[in-house]
C-alpha cells in the first residue's frame, strides 16, 4: 500500500496595522493582529497542502516597517478610521512603501477596507467620500464573472460585514473589479497574482460591528434609525471563512478549487 503525505508549506505574512480598534473591541475580541490571525489560521490549516502561517505585525501608524521587505511572502493592510486621501505623513509613507513593494518585490499584497483604498491610491487610482453615504454591517456583495474566474468559484455573491463611507471610484490601469454592491460598485479588485483588495471586513465578527455601531451612535455619527437597521441584520450568516480560504490561496500563489 502506498501512503501519500502532504508537505506543509510555510507562509510569512506581514500585517501592516493602519489603526487601533476601540478599547472595548480590543478587550473583548482582540486587536487587528488577533482578528486577522483568528480569520486566517483555520483557512491555513485546512488548505491543501496545510500552511504553517506566521503573521508578524507592523504598526505603520508609528512608522514601523519591516527592515527587509523581501523576507515576506505576502502583506495584508488593515482597515482604518482614516481616509486614504488624507495628507497625513504616515499615509504618505505607507503609499511610498506600497510603491516600493510593487517595484522591488514579488510579494502578494491584500488590502482590507482602508487597505483596499490606500493600495488603489498609491498605484494611481482614486478614493473619495461616497455621496451615497455609509455602507455598514451585513451586506450581500455581487461576484461578477471576472471575480468568479479569478477566485475559481461558482459563487455569484458573498456576505460580509461593512464599515466605510469612502469608496474607490477609479482603479489603477492594471486592476479589475471583481465584486460590487449598488452603493459601492468597486467592492473588490484583483491585479494578476500580486493584488487582491476588498472593501468589506472579513475579519470583523458581529460583536466587533456591534461595538463600532454602539460607539458611533453615542457620538452622533450614526442615527438611532441607522444603528437599529444595522443591528437587525448583523448576526446574519457571512462568508468570512470562504473568503479567508481565498486569501490564503492568493498568498500561496493559487486560488484552489472549491
Amino acid at each position: 500500500m502506498t501512503t501519500t503525505t502532504m508537505t506543509t508549506r510555510t507562509l510569512h505574512v506581514a500585517l501592516l496595522i493602519c489603526d487601533i480598534p476601540l478599547p472595548t473591541i480590543v478587550s473583548q475580541y482582540g486587536d487587528y493582529t488577533k482578528l486577522f490571525t483568528n480569520l486566517l489560521t483555520k483557512a491555513a490549516k485546512t488548505h491543501s497542502p496545510p500552511i504553517d502561517l506566521h503573521i508578524e505585525s507592523f504598526n505603520v501608524l508609528e512608522g514601523v516597517y519591516p527592515n527587509d521587505p523581501s523576507v515576506f511572502n505576502g502583506y495584508i493592510l488593515t482597515g482604518s478610521k482614516f481616509s486614504a486621501y488624507d495628507t497625513l505623513p504616515w499615509i504618505s509613507h505607507l503609499k511610498d512603501f506600497i510603491k516600493t513593494l510593487d517595484a522591488q518585490t514579488n510579494a502578494k499584497i491584500i488590502g482590507v477596507c482602508f487597505g483596499h483604498q490606500v493600495i488603489v491610491e498609491a498605484l494611481g487610482g482614486r478614493v473619495i467620500k461616497n455621496p451615497a453615504g455609509w455602507e455598514i454591517g451585513w451586506t450581500n456583495v455581487n461576484v461578477n464573472d471576472c471575480g468568479a474566474a479569478c477566485l475559481n468559484t461558482t459563487k455569484q455573491s458573498m456576505r460580509i460585514q461593512q464599515m466605510h463611507q469612502d469608496h474607490v471610484t477609479v482603479l489603477p490601469s492594471h486592476f479589475e473589479t471583481i465584486m460590487s454592491t449598488p452603493k459601492c460598485p468597486i467592492q473588490a479588485t484583483i491585479s494578476g497574482n500580486r493584488y487582491l483588495t476588498i472593501q468589506g471586513h472579513p475579519e470583523f465578527t458581529p460583536g466587533v460591528v456591534k461595538e463600532i455601531v454602539k460607539a458611533r451612535k453615542a457620538s452622533g455619527v450614526f442615527s438611532e434609525e441607522v444603528a437599529n437597521a444595522v443591528l437587525e441584520k448583523v448576526d446574519n450568516p457571512v462568508d468570512d471563512d470562504w473568503f479567508a480560504g481565498k486569501m490564503i490561496g492568493f498568498l500561496c500563489g493559487t486560488v484552489g478549487k472549491e
